[in-house]
């Protein structure tokens, strides 16, 4: 089960928790939710392909984790400060 950003915003909202608890929280869900899709899409490409061994499934796994850790390195500063914003908005 993956739990995003959405859900933990909800939870925040009901529960009252330090302000860097919360912080933490929303980091986590937009961390998760794109580790869950991506294994998500892993597995499912691994039971429709009946022929992927899985040396092959581990090395798709790795090389869309490694795009994604690419690309979030690439955009680190703003998503920063995007997430943020976001939290902060969120939380008040």
């Amino acid at each position: 089960m993956v739990t995003g950003p959405t859900v933990i915003s909800s939870l925040l909202k009901q529960v009252k928790v330090d302000h860097s608890v919360a912080t933490l929280l929303e980091g986590e869900g937009v961390l998760i939710d794109p580790l869950g899709a991506i294994l998500a899409v892993v597995v499912l490409n691994g039971i429709l392909n009946s022929q992927a061994t899985d040396l092959k499934i581990i090395t798709e796994l790795l090389l869309r984790l490694g795009i994604g850790i690419a690309i979030a390195r690439a955009y680190r500063e703003k998503t920063i400060r995007i997430c943020s914003i976001a939290s902060r908005r969120l939380l008040n």
